[in-house]
């Protein structure tokens, strides 16, 4: 095998006599993107996904996945999902295609869309952490809250110390009738300082349905130190607060 400075030589040699060329772009955005420098390697896969149609000998496939994920790991959504849904219609069984198009889409908050092909992904009987984790959070943020429940339940076996995921099942318990296993959860989050004012919000009002206004009382007093959070998760909290 050639040396790395051989390859990075050759290869911006012949890109300074043609910065098209397949022989050169394919070994140096192949080395960019094995070494992980997502910068380095992104604006070389996005010229050999340009080219690509003129170029039949090129691996669409692992061309716009390399893309893609490249895209991915960037920030850089909206390129990940045009790359990603190329790679997919070249083959719409790759695992990979379906695993880093739906994470792409779940990304860019397009929960429904990226359902399907989260789905599709865990049909092939791979099973990475990950997986669960998009799939119960997009059929959470998508109102599926039973549906979910399964997916974040194997998510947090893998990584018990998620607090989105653990509070995303605790919210898909209470709203599928399981309140007072997922009120245990929101007064274990209520100090968390992403989750503790939503939680502390869910929890005083599980207690109040349960006519335990003591201890709702004691949910929103909590919930109100979280002096950062979100407005109207405050402001609910006040008005339930007057109320009792």
């Amino acid at each position: 095998p050639k040396s790395r400075s051989s390859i990075i030589r050759t290869a911006e040699k012949r890109l300074a006599q043609d910065p098209r060329d397949p022989a050169a772009l394919l070994p140096l955005s192949e080395l960019y993107y094995k070494e992980q420098q997502w910068e380095k390697a992104f604006p070389l896969l996005s010229t050999l996904a340009e080219i690509l149609p003129v170029h039949p000998e090129l691996d669409v496939l692992q061309s716009m996945l390399r893309l893609g994920i490249c895209s991915i790991r960037l920030g850089k959504m909206p390129e990940a999902i045009r790359a990603l849904s190329v790679a997919r219609r070249a083959n719409p069984e790759s695992f990979e295609a379906n695993y880093y198009l739906g994470q792409s889409l779940y990304k860019s908050k397009e929960y429904d869309k990226a359902i399907p092909f989260l789905k599709k992904a865990l049909s092939s009987g791979k099973e990475i952490p990950e997986l669960f984790e998009f799939m119960g959070l997009s059929l959470y943020h998508g109102r599926l809250f039973r549906e979910a429940l399964p997916y974040l339940k194997r998510a947090l076996d893998v990584n018990p110390d998620s607090r989105e995921v653990l509070f995303s099942m605790a919210d898909s318990m209470n709203a599928v009738g399981m309140g007072d296993k997922a009120l245990k959860v929101f007064i274990h989050l209520r100090p968390d300082p992403e989750y503790g004012a939503r939680s502390c919000l869910l929890a005083g009002a599980i207690h109040t349905f349960n006519n335990q206004t003591a201890q709702a009382l004691q949910d929103y007093e909590i919930g109100l130190k979280h002096t950062e959070a979100p407005l109207d998760v405050l402001t609910q909290i006040r008005y339930n607060m007057a109320q009792i």
